[in-house]
């Protein structure tokens, strides 16, 4: 049957490419063609298991990853977009790209309509026009071969009526060996007072079979502090993961959406694995869905300060600050000051504890850093005032948008470290350049006090679920059985 099914598939998209193809060539051959639309009615091809209702829940189905134009060029997501910041300016489809070339592109965006609620009701629309590319920043200057862009297509003057529901994009050099496109275009839930979502997550793209992006229980510890701190929805990026990661992320449901991300590239020949596209397709993903999204990484962790227990009051008491209220009141983005935690370090005295405890980074030693905006911070930002991002901060802000850092009393962020030969010298970064060798660090316990015993109370429970989906998992889970005579000791503490 599923031969069948992919046969029957096959031929769907075979028949809507060779129809495309047709109208592709009558129309970039044409003299009269120019950057007004063209629309052009066919039979329906049946492609309707490729048609979902205009949703928000399209924001989070995407089945495939990169998909090539040609010539360097690679397009991943669509999406509805509207700079509402721009009074009068037009919306727009914007798609989030990966290319080669730093020069502009002559390209043209062809969308895929329909005159009903489906495709099967009426005649299919093709209409075409220009696409204009958008270079994104290089915040970080590297000049590598591939960088980010956007490719932004007007809308047809029909959308309000029918929107459409896909779009490809083609070198005005259109050919048929560079053929092989199409999108579905994510568009924003109906209009209401409150976003789906207050707090959601974003976080790179998992990108190797081993275990260097961390280990299961790391990965569980992550997520449970962040479903106690009020995390409502996570997008994952997958290039490759290990089977104990896929099992672990599965356990949690619908929380989580998982997110194809198989670069088709060197991974040498961009930045970060492609971290800035990622990270820019889940801002507008989140769009008019979450209020706030956090950029953390599975080694990261936001700690507010005791005034707060979650994340969602920390954010909305900063933006009603008087701090705020002077910077004009509209926010793009929180930077957070940060401290280090290295691996090598212990976890705190867990004698008072009356339980199991795995090995948690949240329960490790500190030390705070020097903070550099922009360099070590990580941040949260306010999608709906967000046109660009990258891995630390955001670089493209809607207009009269500001980026704010919280003073550390509010909250900071937690990182974990290797301790690698970059901190094994002394390092300017660190408190008093110390080293990750256990020289220099804080107390600063209040974190593990605080959500200790509440994190390792759920990454116990979360663990037995995972066990029973697969026993396998259970070699790799460590337990550290805690008692008066076997506690985990605290280095000496040296330096202020």
């Amino acid at each position: 049957m599923s031969q069948f099914l992919l046969s029957d598939r096959f031929q769907a998209s075979f028949i809507l490419l060779t129809v495309t193809v047709i109208v592709m060539i009558a129309l970039f051959s044409s003299n009269e063609y120019n950057t007004a639309w063209k629309m052009i009615y066919f039979p329906p091809p049946n492609i309707e298991y490729l048609v979902e209702s205009i949703s928000f829940m399209t924001r989070f189905q995407q089945k495939v990853g990169f998909q090539p134009v040609g010539d360097g060029l690679f397009l991943y997501s669509a999406f509805y977009f509207n700079d509402k910041s721009k009074n009068g300016q037009p919306a727009k489809i914007r798609i989030v790209a990966l290319d080669a070339r730093a020069e502009a592109r002559d390209l043209y965006c062809v969308f895929l309509c329909s005159g009903g609620d489906s495709y099967g009701e009426t005649n299919m629309q093709i209409i075409t026009g220009k696409g204009y590319r958008v270079i994104c920043e290089d915040p970080y200057g590297r000049g590598l071969k591939y960088g980010q862009v956007y490719i932004d297509c007007e809308l047809p003057q029909n959308a309000i009526v029918d929107p459409p529901k896909f779009v490809s994009v083609y070198h005005t050099n259109y050919n048929l060996e560079i053929f092989g496109n199409i999108l579905k275009i994510n568009y924003p839930p109906p209009r209401q007072e409150n976003p789906i979502y207050k707090v959601a997550s974003c976080t790179q793209p998992f990108y190797t079979l081993g275990e260097n992006m961390g280990k299961p229980v790391e990965l569980v510890e992550w997520m449970e502090y962040q479903l106690m701190m009020g995390v409502e929805h996570f997008l994952f990026y997958n290039i490759s993961m290990s089977s104990a990661f896929a099992t672990v992320l599965q356990s949690y449901g619908d929380v989580i959406t998982l997110l194809p991300f198989n670069l088709p590239i060197k991974e040498k020949d961009i930045v970060s694995r492609g971290q800035f596209i990622q990270a820019n397709d889940c801002v507008y993903r989140y769009r008019d869905v979450a209020r706030y999204v956090t950029t953390l990484d599975i080694d990261e962790f936001l700690i507010p300060s005791d005034k707060f227990s979650n994340y969602g009051d920390m954010i909305d008491f900063i933006l009603k600050s008087e701090d705020v209220k002077k910077l004009g009141g509209v926010i793009n983005q929180l930077n957070w000051q940060s401290y280090f935690s290295f691996a090598n370090w212990p976890t705190r005295d867990m004698s008072n504890l009356s339980t199991e405890v795995f090995d948690a980074n949240l329960l490790r030693l500190t030390t705070r850093i020097k903070f550099l905006e922009g360099n070590q911070s990580k941040f949260v930002e306010l999608p709906d005032n967000v046109l660009e991002s990258s891995v630390h901060f955001v670089t493209v802000g809607v207009n009269g948008s500001e980026r704010y850092t919280p003073p550390y009393d509010i909250g900071h962020y937690l990182h974990l470290k290797e301790c690698i030969w970059y901190f094994e010298k002394p390092n300017e970064i660190l408190k008093d350049n110390a080293t990750c060798l256990g020289s220099v660090y804080e107390e600063n316990l209040n974190r593990s006090i605080r959500f200790g015993d509440m994190l390792t109370k759920r990454v116990s429970e979360r663990v037995k679920i995972l066990i029973k989906m697969d026993p396998k998992l259970a070699n790799y889970f460590k337990i550290i059985r805690t008692n008066n005579s076997e506690t985990t000791k605290r280095p000496k503490k040296i330096g202020n």
